[in-house]
């Protein structure tokens, strides 16, 4: 009957503040966010496990928080 979720999202993508995690269908995961310029960006790859991609994810929101974040990064 369809793959949404209770909140109304589809199962395969969970939120995260200002990104979100979602599941290829390779079965690996991918990252985005909206950065303070407001653009919406994946993550640099994707990433085998969802713990894996939160945890990235979790770092470029604190870079965020913390005024470090590069959009652009090496």
């Amino acid at each position: 009957m369809g793959t949404r979720s209770t909140g109304g999202r589809p199962a395969n993508r969970r939120q995260h503040g200002s990104g979100s995690i979602r599941r290829l269908p390779s079965g690996r995961f991918q990252a985005l966010y909206i950065g303070p310029d407001r653009v919406r960006r994946p993550g640099p790859h994707t990433y085998s496990t969802r713990q894996d991609a939160e945890g990235w994810l979790a770092q470029t929101m604190r870079d965020i928080e913390l005024g470090v974040w590069d959009p652009n990064p090496p």
